[in-house]
């Protein structure tokens, strides 16, 4: 079986098929569900899939509150399935119930990177410039993730800086009525910057709000 996600116990079951051409099934125990596919062996773990996992769960946002399962979770029966729902049910309804209503969104900053400085070599280490160089890139992040949590700081419920190869990026867990004003306000914090670029993106299912201990074989 291939996990998609934990949702209420009542959750209506979803009426449309999953990545390996099954019908989506929802097993229950008391306090919580879980949406899930039969898988045969030969299912690959590919970035495509992981991509299609990942807009099917957006597509299933409008079910009920969900806690997403980490891509590619597996159990062998339906059996292990309910086995897990009712070792973790009372949890997974804690947190479902602190979710409801709530939306994730990613708000990714970029700037262009400063030209280094001119420094005769002659009077500094080797490697220095670029410690130097990385520091200030460092004090910017952080300068940055700053402002936009402060920013933000009156819609958001939680908040979680996401690794990033450029710029920042900062998950916003967040009422459904209060996402237009927050990417209002971050759009603001962008104009009134010097060569910033920001995006916003979602809203989605809290990807990024599911600690290990509340997946599936985390």
């Amino acid at each position: 079986m291939l996990l998609y996600a934990v949702v209420p116990g009542d959750a209506t079951a979803p009426d449309r098929q999953g990545l390996t051409g099954h019908r989506l099934e929802i097993i229950r125990s008391a306090l919580a569900a879980m949406i899930v596919e039969e898988c045969t062996g030969d299912f690959h773990a590919t970035k495509e899939n992981s991509l299609a996992f990942a807009e099917l769960i957006c597509s299933l946002k409008t079910i009920a509150p969900m806690l997403p399962i980490r891509f590619p979770t597996m159990l062998a029966t339906q059996s292990a399935v309910l086995a897990q729902l009712q070792a973790n049910e009372t949890a997974w309804h804690h947190r479902l119930t602190e979710l409801q209503g709530l939306s994730e969104v990613v708000i990714r900053a970029q700037w262009p990177e400063p030209e280094p400085e001119r420094i005769d070599a002659s009077f500094i280490p080797t490697g220095t410039s670029y410690l130097l160089s990385r520091a200030a890139a460092l004090q910017r992040r952080d300068a940055s993730v700053a402002e936009i949590s402060e920013l933000v700081r009156e819609w958001v419920r939680e908040i979680k800086v996401l690794p990033s190869q450029q710029g920042i990026r900062i998950a916003c867990l967040v009422a459904n009525d209060d996402i237009p004003e927050l990417k209002e306000a971050v759009l603001g914090w962008q104009q009134a910057g010097d060569h910033r670029h920001v995006v916003v993106n979602g809203p989605w299912p809290p990807f990024s709000f599911v600690v290990d201990q509340e997946a599936v074989g985390a």
